[in-house]
């Protein structure tokens, strides 16, 4: 074979063009080898920045195939599922890089480009023994069982401060105590009937520290959860548009009136609708706690005013009578009760002066009964003497000689 034709003046002009694209202005052979140097320096030190599980790609200039030759051959990368999206670069050099580079590149080679590595996700190292303890733990059991409890911190319970007065007002104060913090008190070594007794004491012990916890900044903020979430119903008042219902009790004593719910929107007390909360003592959450909870949560409370009803007939309004306060009523009831008891008392006298006027009578009726049978005898008497002298007067007569008689 001869030698290959020579190109003809158009290719060579072209060919010197596009040279031309590769060198800076001053066109010498000083200049172009410096070029030459600075681009292969700048190539190898990419490289060695990107290299990774995958081939790089670089758009900085570099024909691609000094940069194939430049960078090892590396295997396919294995099948993997897509990156998230992730912020854009801050640094005025990171932005610059990141025009340059393709839009296959890696975060990985973004971050390494702005100069520093990115970091690892963080291993989820939570173990599942914490909370399987947590879920046998006394309190975890005793607030499943009644939602309506809040769960108190254990840590909280051991400040003896924050139990300070209770001693007093739990009997075997200590063995419930240690009962709640999942301390071993051998409760599986005792009678039935002596185990349910002091598990009773436990749930009064719990009750009250629940209402001391309630009103601690940590509680309000556990019964803002709860609150949110619904666990206490809503209002069952049509007009409250589903107002949530807030815990609450009548009376800060034990054993006076179950636990009630408040309603923040028409500020109404009702009665408790779910059954595992309406044995649950209403000091547990005293009468404090509702106001403080609003006063503590402002953005929590209904913004709207609380909607009257209106009856209506035929589109009249209809005024009832008003009902007297509680004053009057108190005042009415007595006035009431006074008149009812000066009646009865009236009754008693006049039934006392009717049973003394018959006992009067029954103790005079034998002395008239006597007058007159004395009365009857001496009539009797007279008469039989009057019968005597009738019957001598005849005999008189009869024994009169007749001679006498003419």
């Amino acid at each position: 074979m001869g030698p290959p034709p020579a190109s003809p003046p158009r290719a060579r002009t072209r060919a010197r063009a596009r040279a031309r694209r590769w060198l800076p202005a001053p066109a010498g052979a000083a200049a172009a080898l410096l070029t030459a140097g600075l681009l292969l320096a700048l190539a190898q030190a990419q490289v060695q920045l990107l290299s990774d599980s995958r081939p790089r790609q670089l758009a900085f200039g570099v024909p691609p195939t000094l940069l194939a030759s430049l960078s090892p051959e590396e295997p396919p990368p294995p099948s993997s599922p897509p990156r998230p999206p992730q912020p854009p670069p801050f640094s005025s050099a990171g932005r610059y890089l990141s025009r340059w580079m393709l839009p296959g590149r890696s975060a990985a080679g973004c971050a390494r480009l702005r100069g520093g590595a990115p970091q690892p996700p963080p291993q989820d190292v939570s173990d599942d023994s914490g909370d399987s303890e947590w879920e046998n733990s006394w309190i975890y059991q005793h607030t499943a069982r009644y939602p309506f409890y809040c769960e108190v911190n254990p840590e909280w319970i051991r400040d003896t401060f924050n139990l300070n007065g209770l001693q007093a007002a739990v009997p075997h104060y200590e063995t419930c105590l240690r009962r709640i913090l999942d301390y071993d008190v051998g409760f599986e070594k005792l009678p039935p009937k002596r185990a349910a007794e002091l598990e009773s004491c436990c749930d009064v012990l719990y009750g009250l520290i629940h209402s001391r916890y309630i009103l601690s900044p940590e509680g309000l903020d556990r019964m803002r959860q709860k609150y949110e979430r619904g666990d206490f119903g809503s209002c069952p008042r049509a007009l409250c548009r589903g107002t949530r219902l807030l815990p609450t009790g009548i009376a800060d004593e034990l054993r006076l009136r179950p636990v009630k719910t408040f309603c923040p929107g028409c500020r109404e007390l009702y009665h408790v609708r779910v059954r595992h909360a309406a044995s649950i003592d209403g000091a547990y959450y005293t009468r404090t706690f509702p106001h403080l909870f609003l006063l503590k949560y402002p953005h929590l409370q209904p913004r709207h005013e609380p909607v009257k009803y209106q009856p209506t007939i035929f589109g009249f309004d209809v005024k009832y009578p008003d009902l007297p306060t509680a004053d009057e009523y108190a005042r009415e009831e007595a006035a009431r009760h006074a008149k009812e008891k000066e009646e009865q008392e009236k009754r008693m006298q006049q039934a006392l002066e009717e049973q003394e006027r018959k006992q009067k009578t029954k103790n005079d009726k034998p002395h008239e009964q006597n007058d007159e049978e004395k009365k009857e005898g001496e009539m009797d008497v007279e008469d039989a003497n009057g019968k005597k002298d009738a019957e001598k007067a005849n005999l008189d007569e009869e024994r009169k000689p007749p001679d006498m008689e003419k």
